[in-house]
């Protein structure tokens, strides 16, 4: 019973990111640059799905292309948008990266890879991550995880997306779901092999809060 109820909540979830983004797509052509559609709970951008579960078993080479679509798009964003931030995307299709500038030592950065390769061992790491409160999207705590590379960039990309959103006041918009950036709610930007379906959401929220960036440009 409670797995059906589970399973009903994350199709209304999904629902309504979809109607979110064919709204959008009417309010102004840009978007078509960058088309984002879902099928079977699994967001597209470019016609390369984002996401995998256990009835669709998506290759890490689709998802990686997919993730390269969105390094793009956000590296358009950034770009136009002149936001000044220690994250930088290097937008190189499915093997794109992202570049983040030390803290202490802005002439020095660390780069995290984009993508995933299967047969790779990714370098794990200790890091301390701020979550989004659960109630107040403008509380956070600080909490050491451990992620590997791949997760970390995630990590970074909704960081930037966050960043980019304060700037041009895009998360004011009442459909902005900042909630589901936090690593304490139902969908986690950790990818976990054993919980496919919540990671797949969570980028289903990347890609539909991107669009409302790319919204808040024009």
């Amino acid at each position: 019973m409670q797995l059906c109820e589970t399973q009903h909540s994350m199709e209304t979830e999904l629902e309504n990111v979809e109607n979110m983004v064919q709204y959008l797509q009417h309010c102004n052509p840009i978007l078509d640059l960058f088309p984002i559609t879902f099928t079977a709970h699994i967001g597209t951008i470019g016609g390369f799905r984002l996401g995998r579960t256990a009835t669709q078993v998506v290759e890490w080479d689709e998802i990686n292309i997919a993730l390269g679509q969105l390094a793009l798009l956000l590296d358009m964003i950034q770009k136009r948008s002149r936001v000044q931030t220690t994250i930088h995307i290097l937008s190189r299709g499915a093997l794109s990266e992202i570049r983040q500038l030390n803290q202490h030592q802005h002439d020095t950065s660390t780069i995290y890879p984009l993508y995933r390769l299967e047969s790779c061992v990714l370098q794990t790491m200790r890091r301390s991550v701020q979550f989004l409160g659960a109630v107040n999207c403008h509380s956070s705590e600080t909490r050491t995880v451990v992620v590997d590379e791949f997760d970390y960039a995630i990590l970074l990309l909704a960081t930037l997306i966050e960043t980019l959103a304060t700037t041009l006041k895009c998360s004011d918009n009442p459909s902005w779901t900042s909630l589901h950036y936090q690593f304490l709610g139902q969908y986690s930007l950790i990818y976990d092999s054993q919980q496919e379906l919540d990671w797949t959401l969570a980028m289903a929220h990347l890609l539909t809060n991107s669009q409302l960036l790319l919204l808040c440009l024009v």
